[in-house]
């Protein structure tokens, strides 16, 4: 998120070392793209990092200023303030949460539950947006104990609700194989109009205002979001299984109409003269700065929709496309990324940004969850392209990665042969460990990871213990285990130069 200030401090160093802090880290432990690469070193911080992901997620719920199921989305109060309870945030958190159920289960069905409830008051607090009548649902954050935040705000933003609503009905479905259908009835989805339960409220929402213009993910423009639509549409498709399960078929069909209209919307944000998936079109207000509208965004909503096969998921050759150019522009625009130059780059959320943590006048840095999300992206379509089911064709998009990768001269519209389809694997999964490596250069011991790392330094900067840092943590955690486990070993043997 973007705190909206005009206040320009200085940079964030460790003990007043700036530059030293970086050379410190390229002392102490990654001194050679080879040691930086080096797999038993990543198995063992990857191993040692997660409980650490784990525990500071769970201290991000419920503080004990706060009302249970509230998530912090950092427990920094000021330089910035991130003391609240933004609804993205907290629905991406709880999505981990739900992850992780099976190593916690009593903390996280409790946990869950009290975020259910504290979202359905959420979702009755007359609030900036309006009520929930009408706009208070897309209010995108909320005091710690409940109440409305009343200062100006990038508002509305429509991409919550649908990210709630995804998490809460994988709950219902668990609560009614459990036989608690009453809770379910209670607290979650009751097919009533006006809606009376949190998911109900929240399918209702986004099936009515999808079209609506709104600000997106990061708070500063007002437009039409990739990001946005493609949560909508994973919600209203999972809420309309919940509905039809539920005998409320009317609404179910009325969900997958609009989930249809969305899904075929998304095709306006292809760029074909660019190679891209526009993060935004159609922008009426907000921040006017994004010329290339080349934004990591696009890749946390098709990570955060889940969906692997077809259009605008993981396998869509134009997905790969829009990751190989935010890795090419962050390369080069952040000098961490110049060593070791044979090694992933931090990513940031845009190369146009200006919001380094503190103001919005300064200079964008390399986001942990944005690096994350490409190294979960690839350890994905590593999974994806090594699967014997998959056919793997070659389109303009992903040409130029094919023939890197697998040394083979094919044409646009060719099949690759199932050698080459391995080797193809072996490139993103060396991808995604590159990138993972990049965390873990820049994460200081005890495993702390802030909103951002200083592009210029190395050093942790912005809102402190980001929680939304750790819930990516964790999920690409789970995606690097997937890859583990089901990739052939052919694929796994790589060595430090497979990631160039």
């Amino acid at each position: 998120m973007t705190v909206i200030s005009n206040t320009v401090t200085p940079m964030k160093t460790i003990g007043g070392f700036g530059f030293l802090w970086a050379l410190g880290c390229v002392v102490a432990g990654t001194a050679s793209a080879s040691s930086f690469n080096n797999s038993s070193d990543l198995q063992t911080w990857v191993t040692q990092q997660r409980p650490v992901a784990v525990d500071r997620l769970f201290q991000a719920i419920s503080p004990a200023d706060g009302a249970p199921g509230a998530v912090m989305a950092s427990p920094s109060r000021s330089h910035p303030d991130y003391y609240y309870h933004w609804i993205r945030d907290a629905a991406l958190v709880m999505k981990e949460v739900y992850r992780v159920k099976g190593e916690r289960p009593n903390q996280s069905m409790s946990t869950l539950l009290d975020y259910a409830r504290f979202s359905r008051r959420n979702q009755l607090m007359p609030n900036p947006s309006g009520t929930a009548s009408d706009y208070g649902l897309g209010e995108p954050k909320f005091m710690i104990n409940g109440d409305a935040y009343m200062p100006g705000w990038g508002r509305p933003q429509n991409d919550g609700p649908a990210i709630r609503a995804m998490v809460l009905t994988r709950l219902a479905f668990d609560l009614l194989n459990q036989g608690k259908g009453d809770v379910v009835s209670q607290i979650l989805y009751r097919g009533e109009i006006p809606a009376s339960t949190v998911i109900k409220a929240d399918l209702e929402y986004v099936a009515h205002h999808w079209q609506d213009s709104n600000f997106d993910l990061w708070e500063e423009i007002y437009g039409d979001h990739f990001y946005t639509r493609i949560v909508q549409y994973r919600g209203l498709i999972e809420g309309a299984r919940l509905a039809r399960f539920l005998n409320d078929s009317g609404a179910a069909d009325f969900y997958e109409r609009q989930a249809g209209l969305i899904h075929d919307s998304l095709n306006a944000f292809w760029n074909p003269s660019k190679g891209y998936f526009d993060a935004t079109i159609r922008r009426r207000g907000g921040a006017a700065h994004k010329s290339s509208q080349l934004d990591v965004a696009v890749i946390l909503g098709v990570l955060h929709a889940e969906f692997d096969t077809g259009a605008f998921s993981i396998e869509d050759s134009r997905v790969l496309a829009t990751a190989l150019r935010l890795e090419e522009a962050f390369r080069a625009l952040y000098p961490i990324n110049h060593f070791p130059a044979d090694v992933a780059p931090a990513i940031g959320r845009y190369p146009e940004d200006t919001y380094d943590g503190y103001g919005t006048d300064g200079r964008g840095n390399p986001w942990f969850l944005a690096t994350h999300a490409l190294a979960e992206f690839y350890y994905k379509l590593a999974v994806k392209t090594a699967d014997q089911a998959t056919t793997i064709t070659v389109t303009k998009e992903n040409r130029k990665v094919v023939q890197s990768s697998t040394g083979g001269n094919y044409l646009v519209g060719a099949t690759l042969s199932t050698t080459d389809r391995l080797k193809l694997a072996q490139s993103f999964f060396a991808k995604a460990e590159s990138f993972l490596a990049r965390s873990k250069y820049h994460t200081p011991v005890g495993g702390s990871q802030d909103e951002q790392i200083n592009r210029d330094t190395g050093a942790p900067q912005g809102a402190r213990d980001l929680t939304w840092s750790y819930a990516s943590f964790i999920s690409l955690y789970e995606a690097r285990e997937t890859a583990l486990k089901k990739l052939p070993a052919s694929v796994l043997a790589i060595t430090s130069d497979s990631a160039e």
